[in-house]
């Protein structure tokens, strides 16, 4: 197990136990190996003049789902199929999609309206009158 673990570059304790420790040497090589090889101040900022930690500079962001759609030719058959499904909403024989289509569209051109509160500032206290309900009788 010592054999081991001293080819790794770790060394058990002498004081008891079974406490792994890294050698001193090796530490000290890390922390050599790792200032001469950085680009960065001891502040963690980056040297001014040295190379670029990232030469190939930031990857291109690949193409979103929407806009692979939007770029695609087939969009505009799809979305008249779309409408001429929703068309059939009114009539004799209803597309069995018609109602979701339909819905489809709504969404997407009448925006959803969120609900507010309607604070109104007033030193006089009023009252509402209600109008008064129609007979069904006539």
């Amino acid at each position: 197990m010592k054999e081991v673990l001293e080819k790794t570059g770790l060394r058990v304790s002498k004081t008891g136990g079974d406490t792994v420790e890294e050698k001193e040497s090796n530490k000290q090589d890390k922390n050599t190996t790792s200032e001469t090889q950085s680009n960065r101040n001891p502040d963690g900022t980056f040297k001014k003049g040295a190379p670029s930690p990232n030469p190939m500079g930031r990857p291109k962001k690949d193409e979103s789902v929407v806009e692979r759609f939007r770029n695609n030719e087939k969009v505009v058959s799809v979305i008249e199929k779309l409408f001429k499904v929703a068309d059939t909403l009114g009539t004799d024989n209803p597309d069995k999609d018609a109602l979701s289509a339909s819905k489809l569209i709504i969404e997407r051109i009448i925006p959803s309206l969120k609900s507010s509160d309607l604070q109104i500032e007033t030193t006089e206290k009023g009252y509402v009158v209600l109008p008064e309900p129609e007979d069904d009788d006539e």
